[in-house]
């Protein structure tokens, strides 16, 4: 076969690769990302008013309904969460007194790509 056959072929195998992921892998990972978003927040309201004030205006990463570690600002925390987690299954909150939910913001970078 040739190197331009190679070439096709694989480009097609790629092709098929995406298709299968959005159809079936992205559609599972949304719905336990929706999960662990709604888990973390909770969770993030039952941190102690003095840990809370503590890390007043930073990012908490969360995982599985932890706090994994503080950040100074929220890109610095999804590097971190897509450095970590393979599965790309964690949230990120911005600690305050009221707790914002920013779990979506993950999905702004693509991690396949950091």
């Amino acid at each position: 076969m040739t190197k331009g056959g190679d070439s096709t072929r694989s480009e097609n195998f790629l092709a098929c690769l995406k298709r299968y992921m959005d159809e079936y892998l992205e559609p599972a990972m949304s719905h336990a990302k929706s999960d662990e978003i709604d888990r973390n927040l909770q969770r993030l309201s039952e941190i102690p008013p003095g840990l809370m004030r503590d890390h007043e205006g930073q990012y908490a990463l969360m995982r599985h309904g932890d706090v994994v570690d503080f950040f100074p600002d929220a890109i610095d925390a999804q590097i971190a969460g897509n450095r970590r987690f393979d599965d790309n299954i964690f949230s990120i909150q911005c600690v305050q007194s009221a707790p914002e939910q920013l779990g979506y913001f993950s999905y702004a970078v693509d991690p396949r790509k950091t």
